[in-house]
This record gives C-alpha cells, sequence and structure tokens, in this order.
C-alpha cells in the first residue's frame, strides 16, 4: 500500500489519501506558521495548529505540496515567508475528498489554496 506525503503529516504518521473510508473530511485548525522551505518541486510548511474552536493544546504539523513549476512554488513560498516572518496567525482548513486532501491556508485577507492536481484525462493527453 503506497501513502503518498501530499497529504497530512502530524507527529510522524501520514494521512493515508488512497484508503480514506469517508467521501468527504472536513478539519479546521488555527496556530502559528513557523517556516516553510522549498525542496526539489515540493514546498514544505511547518506549523503549530489546534484545532479551531478548541483550546486544547498545539502540535507541530508537517504539510508538504508539490508543485507543477518552480515560478509557483517560489510565488507560494514568499506568502509563506511573510506570513512567518511577522509570526501571523493561519487558519488552515484540510478537505479530505475522492481526489486527494485540498489544505486551504488563511492569514489576514491572504489564502493560499493547494490542491490535488487533477487527473490527466485522454483530452488532456491529446493536448
Amino acid at each position: 500500500m503506497s501513502r503518498r506525503r501530499v497529504g497530512l503529516q502530524s507527529g510522524g504518521v501520514y494521512a493515508d489519501t488512497e484508503t480514506m473510508g469517508k467521501p468527504t473530511t472536513t478539519i479546521s485548525l488555527s496556530g502559528q506558521l513557523l517556516f516553510a522551505e522549498q525542496g526539489e518541486g515540493t514546498v514544505t510548511i511547518d506549523c503549530l495548529l489546534t484545532r479551531a474552536g478548541t483550546d486544547g493544546p498545539s502540535l507541530p504539523v508537517t504539510l508538504e505540496a508539490r508543485f507543477p513549476g518552480r515560478a509557483r512554488a517560489r510565488a507560494a513560498l514568499e506568502v509563506l515567508d511573510e506570513w512567518a516572518s511577522r509570526v501571523a496567525t493561519v487558519e488552515v482548513v484540510i478537505h479530505e475528498t475522492a481526489k486527494g486532501p485540498s489544505v486551504e491556508i488563511v492569514s489576514g485577507m491572504a489564502r493560499l489554496v493547494l490542491e490535488p492536481e487533477p487527473e490527466a484525462g485522454p483530452q488532456a493527453d491529446a493536448a
């Protein structure tokens, strides 16, 4: 069974996006973005988050996203670095769907949405 790291990692356990049982799950979290760094084709985001609306302890959460091009990864990294440098509060909403996780990160009036890449169909191959 393969596990994709484009999902959520918390406490060393990966969300298995291949075998999620429910068709849709939404998780709302709130906290602080610690830092973001660019790897080869990826951006890794480290946060301290707690479930929105609770007074529970904040837990370290690592998100990793793959980008189709370096320009998009660089643009996302610039936004994330700006939030981290001003110790901004972030709201993170994770929508788990049959296509995989969609993550929305919001701080103030700005937002960054990370979505699964659409699967290439026959028409995409022909283009």
